[in-house]
């Protein structure tokens, strides 16, 4: 199977995850993705970095973030790793939206519920002091939609 990869290393600041967000943008074009799955792939990324800085580092600058963005054949891998406060739960809390009621949506905790939904695996481990989430995006047409073909 082959695989690039890259890593990305910012200081936990708010004005940096952009540039993030535009990495995994310009990743997910070399795999050929839609707009639409490049945009979803940069949010679930972006939404991951920013509770990364907001919770675990507690809006603390000079604190290392670190992303790893793979490209494999039939998926994209990404990880975050921060060495800041466990996330306690993977699970994103549970609401009762309206879609339709816009003024009273949430304006934060949305990132899991988000990062959940348009991902097609979440993962969460706690090591050593090293806080990792791995997010993985099946790609279509790889191995993997052909294990799982759509009902």
């Amino acid at each position: 199977m082959d695989w690039r990869a890259i890593r990305l290393t910012i200081d936990s600041r708010i004005e940096n995850i952009p540039l993030v967000g535009m990495a995994a943008n310009q990743i997910c074009a070399a795999a050929a993705l839609s707009e639409i799955e490049r945009g979803k792939i940069e949010l679930c990324l972006v939404e991951a970095v920013t509770n990364s800085i907001e919770h675990a580092y507690e809006m603390r600058a000079d604190q290392l973030v670190e992303v790893e963005l793979e490209l494999h054949d039939d998926r994209i891998v990404i990880r975050v790793a921060d060495h800041g406060l466990p996330l306690p739960s993977l699970e994103p809390p549970r609401r009762e939206l309206d879609p339709d009621d816009h003024a009273n949506l949430p304006e934060g905790g949305m990132g899991l519920f988000i990062i959940n939904s348009m991902m097609s695996e979440a993962t969460y481990h706690s090591e050593d002091g090293r806080n990792v989430l791995q997010l993985v995006k099946h790609l279509p047409g790889g191995a993997a939609d052909r294990r799982h073909p759509p009902s």
